[in-house]
């Protein structure tokens, strides 16, 4: 049983990676959690989307992903889409887990930044589609973003029970998701993200 086990864990995948079932599974002895990512392997999903919809821990799910390629279940998707990549800067860590769970299930990349010294480099390294922000002083955090030379026309949300008011709300174009958001509230937000690419 160890040796099974260990089989099933020697390698791994890179978590944008995009697969796509290519053989018979009926063919092998697989673990149940290997048949989950199986169902929601469709050429669309990231490694890490799949590892969130199956409710599995990423390096769990990134081993049998691996597993699976090496047995010529799955292969490399031929065209990988674009997903949207969204930059989540929260005080909250539920919110943070929340907006990460929702979003990578709804195939968009995610960038968690913990601080705004990350979320600079961030913001200049990666260049975000969007940015949804969370926590005290949010006009300071909102500005901060601006200040990047990725955050200066990116749209730009703030989650928060009530909106941000100001002339420099609209200088600034600050959008708002209302707090507690249910999940059409940040999908419908984000929506012409997909529309532009």
């Amino acid at each position: 049983m160890a040796h099974h086990l260990d089989e099933w864990h020697r390698g791994s995948v890179e978590p944008d990676e995009v697969l796509v079932l290519a053989g018979d599974p009926t063919r092998h002895s697989l673990p149940r959690e290997a048949w989950q990512l199986l169902e929601l392997a469709d050429g669309a999903h990231r490694a890490r989307s799949l590892a969130v919809e199956a409710g599995l821990p990423e390096e769990h799910a990134f081993h049998l992903l691996y597993e699976l390629k090496s047995r010529g279940l799955l292969r490399p998707a031929t065209v990988a889409p674009e997903d949207p990549l969204v930059l989540i800067w929260a005080k909250s860590s539920l919110v943070r887990r929340l907006l990460f769970m929702l979003l990578e299930r709804e195939r968009f990349r995610t960038l968690i930044a913990p601080n705004a010294e990350r979320m600079q480099r961030m913001m200049e390294r990666k260049r975000p589609a969007a940015v949804l922000i969370e926590g005290d002083d949010l006009a300071g955090r909102v500005r901060q973003v601006r200040q990047t030379s990725g955050g200066r026309f990116v749209p730009l949300w703030v989650i928060s029970e009530q909106p941000l008011r100001g002339l420099w709300v609209r200088n600034l174009r600050v959008q708002h998701i209302r707090k507690p958001f249910e999940e059409n509230d940040v999908l419908n937000a984000l929506a012409p993200l997909r529309r532009s690419i």
